[in-house]
């Protein structure tokens, strides 16, 4: 009897040690839920989120490249064509120290005639033969002169021309045995401007008397 007392104790204390070990242990995790004191709740599941597309907003490759074409145009305006610039030649004109422009020798010449002889000058008031030149070819011509007849004779921008193959520019001097003593500027057909003791600035012809016989050469000025 103490022998079958002993043993159903033995199995009572098993099988409470087995009922606490049961409640005592965690039920494996199952996916999705979680163990709240012996019930099983569906716990929220975090999808994992598939790679989207660039957003609809996102600039295309074209566009891109519209967008740099844009933008080289814009900093580089010299990409635009040119105007074209005008061949038709440009008509000369000469500013005299007046202020008035003339478009030929003659013109400007004429602008001087009967302005008196003055001995030394070299203006409008009054001139001699080099000073009134010297006005010629800086205002016509932009080119400088010294203020003596046979200073210019010796020029050398200036190279000797033949009588019979003047043109319009070249200069002319007359002289006689001492040495060059007057000088005029040729227009055409014979004719030359020059200032004159006695009329002052006026025109005379190279088969005058006085000036056939005082002649003494022309030059060019070298271009």
């Amino acid at each position: 009897m103490a022998n079958l007392w002993k043993k159903s104790g033995l199995a009572a204390l098993a099988l409470f040690l087995s009922i606490v070990m049961l409640t005592s242990c965690s039920f494996p995790t199952r996916t999705g839920y979680s163990r709240k004191l012996g019930a099983y709740k569906p716990v929220p599941t975090v999808q994992k989120q598939e790679p989207t597309q660039a957003s609809a907003s996102a600039t295309t490759p074209a566009a891109q490249a519209s967008d740099s074409t844009k933008v080289a145009k814009a900093a580089n305006p010299a990409t635009q064509p040119a105007p074209k610039k005008s061949t038709a030649p440009a008509k000369q004109q000469t500013k005299a120290s007046g202020g008035k422009k003339y478009s030929t020798l003659k013109e400007y010449t004429d602008s001087w005639k009967g302005t008196k002889y003055v001995y030394g000058g070299s203006s409008r008031k009054g001139t001699d033969c080099s000073g009134y030149i010297m006005n010629v070819f800086r205002d016509f011509y932009g080119v400088s002169l010294d203020h003596k007849a046979a200073a210019i004779y010796k020029d050398t921008r200036f190279t000797q021309v033949s009588r019979s193959s003047l043109k319009e520019g070249d200069l002319v001097f007359f002289g006689d045995f001492w040495g060059i003593s007057h000088i005029g500027v040729y227009l055409s057909d014979g004719n030359f401007s020059h200032a004159s003791t006695s009329k002052g600035v006026m025109i005379s012809n190279l088969e005058e008397k006085y000036f056939d016989s005082r002649y003494k050469g022309a030059r060019r000025l070298i271009r």
